[in-house]
């Protein structure tokens, strides 16, 4: 509950003021079809925006067009001049004008994106992609608005760091190569069983001994099964590459991991694969898409990944692109340059 919120704050990292979205509600859509109407009415309840009036913050962030419906809830609640000395920064993650794929998407973000650029005293993007982009949204407000072309012109891009526990993960992997000589960056301890028995069943259709005889073997797509992420382009390229021959001649598994955002796309690039190895059942495979994986069975995974495949043909910047790398392994992208990393 909330007072549970309330009561793990240490008083060292700020305060925390939850917005409770009902249970119905889930926050692994964030588009349209996600809570965002809710989010954002809440947001406005007399509760919070009194917090927020008490604690007279100078800047507010507001991560994408969503978060800056809800701060403007805020503001507006709060009444006239109350809090009209807090600048506005607009964090914009994902451009979702420029990667709609639905009918009337488009359209539906770029008045939602325009507004919040609008609003904002300042504008933050992962990419120079999506500055390029916030600017040309932009541009119907900066004909004759000198204010409006400035704020377009400063669009600041801040490409997102290596998290901390990754970036330590893999330290300590370079660490233990320097020690044992082994080339293993991250002990296999951490992989998930599906994929630690996917290792063993290749290791015996093989003839090899054992996991560690293996090596490099997973070609990994590490990313959120949904639309906008277009998982099913990894069992695609995998298809043109040769499909389960490819594999087999290889000695590569398939590795399809990330948390099931939209079931119909989860459900649809499953059974892409299953058709894929329709042919050769009994070779191995690695589905886990029943949640996200953490920290260090990421490490473990890209450790043993040959190749990281991003999908999708936009994304803001794609940090498995740069996960991936931190463990010897490279990234495949869409040819397109829409990928912002």
């Amino acid at each position: 509950g909330e007072e549970e919120a309330q009561d793990d704050q240490d008083g060292k990292d700020g305060d925390v003021w939850p917005v409770r979205l009902p249970g119905r509600c889930r926050w692994k859509r964030l588009d349209r079809e996600g809570p965002w109407e809710e989010f954002r009415d809440l947001a406005s309840s007399p509760r919070l925006v009194g917090d927020v009036v008490r604690y007279r913050p100078t800047h507010a962030v507001a991560v994408d067009w969503h978060g800056m419906l809800a701060w403007r809830a805020i503001v507006e609640g709060a009444g006239p001049g109350r809090l009209g000395g807090c600048r506005a920064v607009y964090y914009n993650f994902r451009v979702y004008s420029a990667s709609a794929f639905g009918d009337g998407d488009g359209d539906f973000y770029a008045v939602k994106e325009r507004l919040a650029c609008r609003h904002a005293d300042q504008i933050v993007c992962l990419s120079e992609k999506d500055r390029d982009s916030l600017a040309g949204l932009m541009g119907k407000d900066c004909g004759h608005d000198p204010e409006a072309r400035e704020k377009s012109a400063a669009i600041c891009v801040l490409h997102p760091p290596l998290r901390g526990d990754i970036c330590e993960l893999a330290r300590q992997g370079v660490r233990s190569d320097a020690e044992t000589g082994d080339g293993g960056s991250v002990s296999d301890c951490h992989l998930p069983e599906a994929a630690r028995l996917a290792i063993e069943r290749l290791a015996n259709v093989t003839g090899r001994n054992g996991g560690d005889d293996v090596g490099r073997c997973f070609v990994t797509c590490a990313v959120r099964m949904s639309p906008e992420k277009a998982p099913h382009n990894f069992v695609r390229l995998l298809r043109s590459l040769g499909g389960a021959d490819f594999l087999r001649r290889n000695g590569l598994i398939p590795v399809l991991c990330g948390a099931r955002s939209v079931e119909d796309c989860a459900g649809g690039v499953v059974r892409e694969l299953e058709s894929l190895l329709a042919g050769d059942p009994d070779w191995p495979r690695v589905v886990m898409t029943d949640r996200r994986l953490g920290p260090a069975e990421l490490a473990a995974v890209f450790s043993r990944s040959v190749l990281n495949v991003h999908p999708c043909p936009y994304d803001a910047y794609g940090m498995t692109a740069v996960e991936s790398a931190a463990f010897g392994c490279p990234t495949v992208v869409d040819g397109g340059r829409g990928v912002g990393a």
